[in-house]
């Protein structure tokens, strides 16, 4: 059902001129306990993050490609909890993180939260959000000028008030940014306008 509901908002976005850009919301269940979860591979992921805590260091806090990790690293999958909210197939459970773009991965998370690029920060908001049941999940949808669309699903926790924000692709998702989001933050960007606006220019 949810998965319908999803696919049915994508195709409102896609087909009405009016409606550009959607965002739905899924509040945990209420029976659903928040509570840690076990970290797939965490001496490898603790190792990929303090890569690039040298690789800051070595540029004295400028982002240099060549100083930073190479490969792509997999965060592991999507807790089931996440993809369910809204229907998504399991077949597209990898989160994975790399390099990227201006608008995903290590570049964005450069650009706009590099005070939060270091090994303990990042496995420390990762735990919080991705690995941990009980948040709030949302997915939002954009449309690109070619007509296909942008989605977007962040897992937040409004405890701590962090957002883990990923982008979906072909075979699964892909790291856009972590970060600390208090209220005013929501308030003004729960909709992630700036990513969205930049999605819709593409």
């Amino acid at each position: 059902v949810r998965g319908e509901v999803r696919k049915r908002c994508e195709d409102f976005v896609k087909t009405e001129a009016d409606c550009p850009r959607m965002t739905i919301i899924a509040e945990p269940a209420k029976e659903t306990v928040r509570a840690p979860q076990p970290v797939p591979n965490e001496q490898r992921i603790r190792e990929y993050f303090s890569e690039v805590e040298k690789g800051m260091k070595a540029g004295n806090g400028v982002f240099d490609r060549k100083n930073m990790p190479q490969e792509t690293l997999s965060l592991g999958k999507i807790p089931d909890e996440y993809l369910n909210a809204f229907g998504i197939d399991p077949a597209k459970a990898e989160l994975s993180i790399g390099v990227g773009s201006r608008k995903t991965g290590l570049s964005h998370w450069k650009e706009n939260h590099s005070d939060q690029m270091t090994e303990a920060a990042a496995m420390d908001m990762l735990k919080k959000t991705l690995w941990t049941s009980g948040n709030r999940t949302v997915y939002a949808m954009a449309k690109r000028k070619d007509g296909t669309l942008s989605k977007l699903l962040i897992i937040d926790n409004p405890v701590e008030n962090l957002f883990l924000v990923m982008v979906e692709g072909d075979n699964g998702f892909e790291f856009v940014s972590l970060s600390g989001a208090d209220e005013d933050y929501r308030k003004r960007n729960w909709k992630l306008k700036e990513i969205i606006r930049e999605i819709e220019k593409e």
